[in-house]
């Protein structure tokens, strides 16, 4: 597992997305100064989980966010996304690329985010303590941080290790039984202190319950007697009851009987009597129907005269005519025959004037004579056939009169059919009148003896219903008793008389007896035995509890016991394997010397613990608790010089101290990368050169990214990153040694 890939956009000066990929060996990061090359180490701290504002040199986290320049807007956010190869499955999960990024916004609000999935703070760094990694350690050796380790306390100094060495999950574990421990001590004093609370009135409510108990005794004894004493009463009044019922139901029965039958009888009566006012009223409709048809009758036969007196006048006007014109004809045609055979005579005379022999004047006239006698014959003739004819005949009637007059004639014979019709209607409908009436008269006439024999079962019902009410009155006054008595109808119902001989006046003195000791017992809430069961419960709960938490602690301090053993263990042995490294490569620093991390007990005073009193259990610890907690200091032999003392040491040699110490522990447990912000920056030429050499060593399990301006560390590394700062940002140029000199 190494790193692999670096993503910052917009954090610090790095405003436009910039990636650093990285390969196993060492790669160095140069640049001037402020062009923003450790701002690269502040990212790979903060993703890391870095809380502290002011290990990544800033005051708030809004300063983190690109702040703008001339050029260039403020951005809204800063994001660092970290990529680790998991190619050998360092880490137990189903990836072969680990992304972890962070981000934050102007707002103060921040992410965290793993393999795309949002997590928790907590959860990033449990994660990475797997690997050594992690801020409290030398995964990121800031500018000055190398020092830092010399200056911390002994606690600081431990805990540094601690991470170095991956014992950081072990911590975590610890510190989380450790919370749980405290969180279960909390819970334990406060189970205890409620159990405290609740027993004095668990006992109290156990008192109340007893008493409680005592009068429900009493108070059944007192029911059982009552029982025994309205069971006789209730017993005669059941059986009146019982009676009164019987005869009420059958008078009622008889009743209902002759009321069914009467209500027959007046629904028969009611429809005949409605039928009546119909039969006036169908008089009525057929009067005023046969009115109307007779009115138009009238109105027919009327306009039948009328139209008869027409066809009248029509027909006498057409035989007027008629002769009128034959006259005329006759004389025309007369005149017309005369002209002729006036003509021919007059033509037959003028031609005689030419005859001389009067024969021939004889012949002539003779026959002038006959033609005129041949004309008068045929006159007469044509005059003696029209008087044969004798008078005119009947000219044709008027075709629209006559269509009319049949019209009329044929809706005269339909009125008088419908006349008739409801003539016979109405001698129909007086004959159902009649006989309606007499249905009517003789119903009535039987429901009024109906009533008659009804009025005897009617009487009796109304008595035995106002004896009913009177034993409803007696049933209600005896429930009013037993209710006293806290009694119910069904309590008598299923009682079988117990107190066999005992009178009604012993009955009454116990009742007496046992309400007196009801009265002295007194009222009692009864809800208390419903708070005693729920105090109870809660008792025992509460106990349950403490023995759980109780339990709980036990294992905790196992857990904790096997941890701290765990950790003392493998950092006791690990740490004599960093003395051997720190002291072989202080001494190549120094060329001598000696150097050396010594374990010691910080010894922690703790107050007294007194532990509230209860009525059963006081339990006071008196004492002092002494708590022992481990602490590192360093000694070094510097040589040539009599310094023991790390503050009594020169800024260069405190250097070259911690140069050592951190390369003794990774010696001891190489993590997958580390990152080194200018600890080189003290070391002259000699000193550089060992340092590369060291570096070049270590560098062959354990992969570095070095922030430097030294020449000698440039040399040593496999990948060179250039920073620059161009319009207001940090920029990046890369070279790889390998590739430049092939």
């Amino acid at each position: 597992m190494y790193l692999k890939k670096l993503e910052l956009f917009g954090f610090k000066s790095f405003a436009v997305k910039t990636a650093l990929e990285f390969n196993k060996g060492i790669t160095a990061i140069v640049g001037p100064n402020g062009s923003g090359k450790s701002n690269v180490a502040d990212a790979l701290r903060w993703v890391l989980g870095e809380q502290s504002m002011k290990n990544i040199r800033t005051k708030k986290g809004e300063d983190l966010i690109f702040a703008g320049s001339p050029q260039k807007p403020q951005m809204g956010k800063a994001q660092v996304s970290l990529y680790l190869d998991n190619a050998d499955g360092f880490f137990p999960v189903a990836f072969s690329e680990i992304e972890i990024s962070r981000k934050i916004f102007r707002d103060g609000t921040s992410e965290y985010v793993l393999n795309k999935n949002l997590v928790r703070l907590k959860e990033i760094v449990e994660f990475l303590a797997a690997a050594h990694l992690g801020v409290k350690g030398f995964s990121v050796v800031n500018q000055g941080a190398a020092d830092a380790i010399l200056n911390a306390s002994p606690q600081e100094k431990r805990e540094i290790i601690e991470e170095a060495l991956g014992l950081r999950e072990y911590q975590l574990k610890k510190a989380d039984a450790q919370h749980k421990l405290e969180g279960t001590k909390i819970n334990l004093d406060k189970a205890r202190a409620l159990i405290a609370e609740i027993e004095p009135h668990l006992r109290y409510l156990a008192r109340q319950v007893k008493k409680f108990q005592k009068r429900e005794e009493i108070a059944e004894e007192l029911k059982k007697t009552a029982k025994d004493y309205f069971s006789e009463f209730f017993l005669n009044l059941k059986k009146e009851r019982q009676e009164a019922e019987s005869q009420r139901d059958e008078a009622k029965t008889i009743f209902d009987r002759f009321k069914k039958e009467m209500e027959e009888l007046e629904a028969r009566v009611k429809e005949e009597e409605s039928r009546l006012p119909n039969f006036f009223q169908t008089f009525t409709e057929f009067e005023e129907k046969l009115r109307g048809v007779e009115q138009s009758k009238s109105r027919e036969e009327r306009e039948l005269g009328r139209i008869e007196g027409l066809m009248e006048a029509d027909r006498e006007a057409r035989i007027k005519n008629k002769e009128s014109r034959i006259k005329e004809q006759k004389v025309q045609l007369n005149i017309s025959e005369v002209k002729e055979s006036l003509n021919q005579v007059r033509q037959e005379l003028r031609h005689l004037l030419s005859f001389d022999s009067l024969e021939l004047i004889k012949e002539k006239i003779a026959a002038a004579l006959a033609i005129f006698e041949k004309r008068f014959a045929g006159i007469l003739e044509l005059e003696k056939k029209e008087e044969e004819k004798g008078p005119s005949e009947e000219p044709e009637a008027n075709p629209v009169l006559s269509a009319k007059k049949e019209e009329i004639q044929k809706k005269l014979a339909t009125l008088k059919e419908e006349a008739e019709k409801i003539q016979q209607n109405i001698v129909e409908l007086r004959t159902k009148e009649r006989h309606g009436k007499e249905q009517f008269f003789n119903l009535k006439m039987l429901l009024d003896k109906k009533r008659r024999e009804a009025s005897e079962p009617e009487g009796k019902t109304g008595f035995w219903e106002i004896e009913f009410e009177k034993l409803q009155l007696r049933e209600a006054d005896l429930k009013q008793k037993l209710a006293e008595a806290e009694l119910t109808f069904e309590d008598l119902n299923s009682q079988s008389i117990s107190a066999a001989g005992a009178s009604k006046e012993e009955l009454e003195m116990r009742m007496a007896k046992l309400k007196r000791e009801l009265g002295e017992i007194g009222a009692i809430d009864t809800e208390v035995t419903k708070e005693h069961q729920e105090v109870s419960l809660r008792h025992e709960f509460l106990t349950v509890q403490l023995g759980d938490l109780e339990k709980s602690i036990g294992s905790l301090n196992v857990l904790i016991a096997d941890l701290e053993e765990k950790i003392e263990k493998e950092f006791s042995s690990a740490l004599v394997n960093i003395n051997g490294e720190f002291d072989k490569y202080f001494k190549l620093m120094f060329g001598g010397g000696k150097a050396e991390i010594k374990p010691f007990r910080i010894v922690h005073k703790t107050k007294e613990i007194e532990l509230p009193d209860t009525e059963e259990m006081t339990e006071v610890e008196e004492g002092i608790e002494k708590e022992r907690e481990l602490g590192l200091e360093i000694k070094v032999d510097l040589p040539r010089k009599h310094v023991r003392d790390i503050h009594a040491m020169s800024g260069g040699e405190r250097a070259l101290t911690s140069i050592a110490l951190l390369f003794g522990i990774i010696s001891v447990s190489p993590p997958p990368f580390l990152i080194l912000d200018e600890i080189d920056a003290h070391l002259d030429e000699s000193n550089s050169q060992r340092f590369g050499k060291m570096l070049r060593e270590l560098g062959q399990k354990t992969q570095f990214i070095v922030i430097t301006h030294n020449r000698e560390t440039m040399k040593q590394s496999n990948v060179l990153y250039g920073v620059t700062m161009e319009e207001g940002c940090s920029k990046l140029l890369s070279l790889k040694f390998e590739e430049k000199m092939v």
